[in-house]
């Protein structure tokens, strides 16, 4: 697919529909994630002020009480199965722990406690990442010491579970020992949290999966629809669709198929009607022409003959018209390189001055017989009226570009529309009807294409047709 096709406005409805909802989705979810680990770290930080403040007062007062050698007997008596207090001439907070501080419940804490009449000289407050099945490490196996309940994760037929140890580490103004305070709190493997937490992210991406099978659903009939316009504005023929979807749809592709069914009888009819009319008119001119031979004065006979001749003329050239833009046939894959390569090597056997540029290889769906007689007459133009013909083939944004340029005079600015108009001679000299154009354009739009016609400089005219690249070929690029 080219860039050119990445563009929005060159999304279907159903791509743009489900590309907002996903967006939507993926905005909210993002914004969901993001909140439950902003949660997470606030239950996290709450459980360790609270816990941890809990602790510490309830524990404090008694080791202030009791004389310092009975403090770490005393302090053991607090120790359970999710908390314990060390006693050290260190904190019990290391630099390992520097990244996982936590300065400002440290600060909350402090002034707690100062409230509560505790000189405090120091006060810092981390967690640690430990493995609950670590029994050597030097304060979990305190833990495991006391008999609780994760020492039977130790055993071999358990895989280690993370935990996170949260520390308070104290010291009061008037003692020689740190406090360690040590608290096993929730895990903060923020993966399985948000998980867990974001359960209702993955309710979402389901229920977004069923969204977009069912937008799928609803406007396949406004896919099937569109590309039924696409192939009856183009002249293929289309067999009724199938009225499915909601009621409005249904109505939309019923109406569609009477559209379709009036059009091609209307078409049908003003092509028949115009054939029978150029039929039934040569008989009558015919007998007007013999009469008219018999006219005199020789003068007026030879008048007559040439104004006959004339209406004549324009009979063959509306039936000609007619013939010409009638959809005959299907639409099939038309090689544009082999096409122009043929009417380019019919020039130059003709003794013309006639090229071809090949830029890129590229197929169109099209009448085979329309096509060779649109670049055919487009050619013999730029011979007749600019002495050569010099061909270039393209591609761009999903369209074959063809150019054919010659060195004449061009076209006044204000004629360059005109010319693609019925009967329409900008050189009223020599022969020509003033169709040639008029057919041109009207079997390139009939194919999805435009046809732009521009003046070169210093001098010549250029035409640039524009065609729709088979269908296929777009997918394959």
């Amino acid at each position: 697919m080219t860039l050119t096709g990445l563009r929005w406005p060159n999304w279907s409805l159903q791509a743009q529909v489900t590309f907002v909802i996903l967006l939507v989705v993926l905005a909210f979810e993002t914004a969901s994630v993001g909140l439950d680990y902003v949660q997470i770290r606030q239950n996290h930080r709450s459980e360790i002020r609270n816990r941890g403040g809990a602790f510490v007062r309830e524990v404090l007062p008694v080791l202030v009480a009791v004389p310092p050698e009975e403090r770490s007997a005393v302090a053991k008596q607090f120790n359970s199965s999710e908390r314990t207090l060390r006693l050290g001439d260190q904190p019990g907070i290391t630099a390992q722990d520097a990244t996982h501080r936590y300065p400002r419940i440290a600060i909350a804490l402090e002034d707690r406690f100062r409230k509560d009449g505790f000189e405090i000289e120091a006060l810092m407050v981390a967690d640690r990442r430990i493995v609950m099945s670590d029994a050597d490490n030097n304060v979990f196996g305190d833990f495991l010491t006391a008999g609780q309940r994760f020492s039977t994760l130790s055993g071999d037929d358990r895989p280690p579970e993370p935990a996170t140890l949260s520390i308070l580490s104290l010291k009061l103004s008037d003692a020689l020992n740190w406090y360690d305070f040590y608290i096993l709190t929730a895990p903060m493997s923020m993966v399985p949290l948000l998980i867990m937490a974001s359960l209702d992210t993955i309710i979402a991406l389901i229920f977004t999966v069923f969204m977009i099978a069912l937008i799928r659903r609803i406007l396949g009939p406004m896919n099937a629809l569109s590309q039924g316009a696409e192939l009856l504005g183009r002249g293929e023929q289309i067999d009724a669709l199938t009225p499915q979807g909601s009621r409005d749809v249904r109505e939309t592709v019923l109406a569609f198929n009477r559209m379709s069914e009036r059009v091609r009888q209307a078409y049908d009819y003003q092509s028949s009607l115009i054939q029978s009319l150029g039929h039934d008119l040569r008989g009558p001119l015919d007998r007007v022409r013999r009469l008219a031979k018999r006219a005199s004065p020789e003068a007026v006979q030879d008048d007559l003959v040439v104004r006959i001749n004339a209406v004549d003329d324009i009979i063959g050239s509306v039936t000609s018209f007619t013939r010409a833009t009638r959809r005959d046939g299907g639409l099939v894959r038309v090689d544009l390189p082999s096409l122009l390569d043929a009417l380019v090597d019919e020039q130059v056997d003709l003794g013309n001055i006639c090229s071809l540029d090949i830029k890129a290889n590229v197929t169109v769906k099209g009448r085979h017989n329309a096509l060779m007689r649109t670049f055919r007459n487009l050619i013999e133009n730029a011979i007749k009226y600019g002495n050569l013909a010099r061909a270039t083939l393209d591609r761009s944004d999903g369209f074959a570009i063809v150019t054919v340029d010659d060195e004449g005079e061009g076209i006044a600015q204000d004629q360059l529309q005109s010319a693609f108009r019925p009967f329409e001679r900008l050189n009223a000299q020599g022969k020509g009807s003033g169709l040639g154009l008029a057919i041109v354009k009207a079997i390139i739009v009939d194919h999805g294409g435009e046809i732009e016609l521009t003046n070169l400089h210093p001098h010549g005219l250029r035409a640039t047709v524009r065609l729709p690249l088979d269908p296929v070929e777009v997918n394959r690029t």
